[in-house]
């Protein structure tokens, strides 16, 4: 808790990017809440380490632990996986998880609308004989389709010159966390509230998917006309969704 009697923000940024994606937000929440913006990336631990069963549990508490809770965790696309994770192993320092064009599990299944494996494989394939060109890529899908497309790229580029990207091991490793990991069975265990902002025209994670959450008791808010940044393109509205004292924190 805050010294004003608030509950702290902890932005998580996504795949291939760093705090700095955060930057045009936080002047919206600011005023009302202290916000942390780690950038969990350095944290990420190579793909085949020492947690091969739980690949998001070292960096999740590694983040926990310099995270004096509980705090709200705000979860973007890769982030959210962390912050659900951090709420496991470390339910302490989290009192809400609001999943931002997240969910549980990130990548398409029977029953469960998601990234393409398909493309998330070729993603891959592609970054190591051309990193840039194809983080470049997964920017344009990012806002392919959405309001403000043009507007909301070139807020990710700038993002991207600023924080710089990744190690290529960092990068390989947040893919395969994107294609491997399902933390569905973990809600039910989980002692905080968790909810969910979605872009209604978001070509990664499907607003079909806001069914599935709703089944799991995780609420699900969809943005018409947002893409997989709707934090860029919809400050406003994703500011009121994530302050919502409705769902309790």
């Amino acid at each position: 808790m805050s010294a004003d009697g608030h509950t702290p923000l902890v932005l998580l940024h996504g795949w291939g990017m760093g705090p700095e994606v955060f930057a045009d937000w936080r002047p919206w929440l600011e005023p009302r809440r202290e916000v942390r913006c780690p950038a969990w990336s350095r944290r990420l631990e190579p793909s085949g380490s020492s947690h091969p069963g739980e690949p998001l549990a070292a960096t999740a508490a590694s983040v926990a632990d310099g995270v004096d809770g509980p705090a709200h965790w705000v979860g973007w696309s890769l982030g959210g996986l962390i912050a659900l994770a951090a709420a496991r192993v470390r339910p302490a320092a989290v009192g809400r998880v609001t999943l931002i064009a997240a969910t549980p599990r990130m990548s398409a299944a029977p029953g469960w609308p998601g990234i393409d494996p398909l493309e998330l494989e070729r993603f891959r394939c592609e970054l190591e004989r051309e990193p840039m060109a194809t983080h470049d890529r997964f920017l344009t899908l990012q806002v392919r389709g959405s309001e403000g497309a043009r507007s909301v790229l070139r807020t990710l580029r700038r993002a991207v010159a600023t924080d710089g990207l990744p190690s290529m091991e960092v990068l390989l490793s947040g893919l395969d966390r994107l294609l491997q990991s399902d933390l569905r069975s973990d809600l039910d265990a989980l002692s905080c509230p968790v909810d969910a902002v979605l872009g209604g025209c978001d070509a990664l994670v499907p607003p079909a998917v806001a069914t599935c959450l709703e089944a799991l008791d995780v609420p699900a808010r969809v943005i018409p006309g947002a893409g997989h940044a709707p934090f860029i393109s919809h400050p406003s509205v994703v500011t009121d969704a994530v302050l919502d004292t409705g769902v309790t924190s």
